[in-house]
Order: C-alpha cells, then sequence, then structure tokens
C-alpha cells in the first residue's frame, strides 16, 4: 500500500468502518479545528466503461472531499484493476461485488455499501 504522512489515518478508517470511519476522522478534524490536508491524493481504481460505477465514484469523492482528502480514481479494464488494487499499489477500488476478498485476499470489503446493483431476469 502507498503511504503518505496521513495514510495511516486513512488505512485505518477505511479498513476499519468505510464511510463511518470517515465520519469518525471528520470529527476529529472538527474537535482539532483544523482540517486535514492530505499530502497526495487517494488513489482508488476501478472498472473502465462501467455505467454502475458512476454513483460510486460521485459519493466517494464527496464523501472524502468533505474531510479534507482528495481521491484520485483511475480507470482499468476489470481484472486488471483488481490486481493491481490487490497488490497495494494503489489505496483500493471503487466498488466492487460482494464476496471479491475470498479470491483477492489484500481486499478488505467496506460495510455499508455506498451503492448496489440488483440484477433481474425476465
Amino acid at each position: 500500500m502507498r503511504h503518505s504522512t496521513l495514510s495511516k489515518v486513512y488505512a485505518i478508517c477505511r479498513l476499519r468502518g468505510g464511510i463511518p470511519g470517515l465520519f469518525a476522522v471528520a470529527a476529529l478534524v472538527a474537535a482539532i479545528g483544523r482540517p486535514v490536508v492530505a499530502a497526495e491524493p487517494l488513489v482508488l481504481v476501478t472498472v473502465t466503461n462501467s455505467v454502475g460505477t458512476v454513483i460510486s465514484e460521485v459519493i466517494t469523492r464527496k464523501a472524502y472531499k468533505r474531510i479534507g482528502i482528495d481521491v484520485e480514481i483511475r480507470k482499468y479494464p476489470a481484472e486488471r484493476a483488481l490486481r493491481i488494487a490487490n497488490s497495494g499499489k494503489v489505496d483500493g477500488e471503487v466498488q466492487r461485488i460482494d464476496g471479491i476478498a475470498a479470491t483477492y485476499h489484500n481486499l478488505i470489503q467496506v460495510r455499508p455499501a455506498i451503492s448496489y446493483l440488483e440484477g433481474t431476469a425476465f
């Protein structure tokens, strides 16, 4: 995993609570009274040409912006994005299916989900 001055703080928030963890950091920042400015952006990957990740990208950027963290989202083909995220070359994935951690052991699912898709057959 990439490391900056504050990356350990974000990593703990992402690994131990996701969005609720982000709100905990926001509360800490409010208590301190000065905004946190990241030395480098949080780098996430997502799938190219996927309409399903657009909403998740918007929510992710807004949530992190509220606590003073810029987010860079890089788009790759699905398998390549997974391998890059799993290798630790970036900070994580924007959105993936439930249970992906069974195959990609370095990826930790964060709950609650910020969006979800349901498939239906007719």
